[in-house]
């Protein structure tokens, strides 16, 4: 599976919803660097409208994350670590690390 590569980008639409100030109560669209729609991040309940920008930019950094985490799980562990307890949380982050990558590529 492959994803639209990044950059990812928002857009507030809570003041450019069919060009009217208000007309969306919370929204963000989410835009690969070609502006394709990638989707909508809005709220069905007001309680929650605060999270929707805070969800909108999580999502939107799923790119550069996924490309970090590859990177820290291609050098930075290794069977060199001297210490026996830094080995074992170097392999638990590592494990964390493996498994994230899995559910952003769809092979988990």
């Amino acid at each position: 599976m492959k994803h639209t590569p990044g950059p990812w980008n928002i857009q507030d639409l809570t003041k450019t919803w069919n060009g009217k100030e208000g007309d969306w109560h919370g929204g963000f669209r989410l835009a690969a660097s070609d502006n394709c729609c990638l989707g909508i991040i809005g709220h069905v309940d007001a309680r929650y409208k605060h999270q929707a920008k805070a969800n909108a930019h999580l999502i939107a950094a799923a790119p550069e994350i996924l490309e970090a985490l590859k990177e820290i799980t291609q050098h930075a562990f290794d069977d060199d670590t001297p210490n026996e307890h830094i080995r074992e949380d170097f392999e638990r982050m590592r494990d964390i690390a493996f498994d994230a990558i899995a559910k952003a590529e769809g092979t988990d």
